[in-house]
């Protein structure tokens, strides 16, 4: 499902342009068509892909918040389809787009790495930002000195004598 539809696609882009990257037979393609249709899936699944990274969004999340017209994820997946028709296109890319695309591309790191949300999702603001914990060196002695880390396994039992 698509978080975006074809005429929130045509807000954040020309309709001209839209119609001429979707076409392959020379003739601009009537909107909305299969090449833009997959252009939004595909775009949204990579804004799922990412808001889904540590529990904060659920699909469901996310569908709620493109029924109430989010800009910021509809805006977002609006970029991302963009990008995906130029790629298709293989053609040098306005510099207008590019710095969305990038911006897009750091929204998603903002929000895999819960430094960005979407609109008003209550656990999603309850979360917080996500932290490394170390393990202080005081007690690293007692952790066999193997790592500094939670990220690690702990350490398997020695069975060599003396161990």
């Amino acid at each position: 499902m698509a978080y975006a539809t074809y005429a929130d696609l045509e807000k954040e882009l020309d309709a001209r342009i839209i119609a001429e990257l979707a076409s392959d037979s020379g003739n601009d393609a009537p909107p909305p068509n299969p090449i833009t249709t997959m252009a939004l899936e595909r775009a949204s699944a990579m804004v799922a892909s990412y808001a889904r990274v540590g529990n904060i969004y659920t699909d469901l999340d996310l569908t709620t918040l493109a029924a109430a017209g989010d800009w910021l994820l509809t805006g977002l997946v609006c970029d991302l389809a963009t990008e995906v028709l130029f790629q298709r296109r293989a053609m040098k890319i306005p510099p207008a787009v590019e710095d969305r695309m990038k911006r897009a591309h750091e929204l998603l790191e903002a929000l895999r790495d819960g430094r960005q949300i979407f609109g008003a999702v209550a656990k999603a603001a309850d979360a917080g930002l996500p932290e490394v914990r170390a393990t202080p060196l005081n007690t690293l002695a007692y952790y066999n000195q193997v790592s500094s880390s939670g990220f690690f396994p702990s350490r398997k039992p020695n069975t060599m004598p003396g161990g």
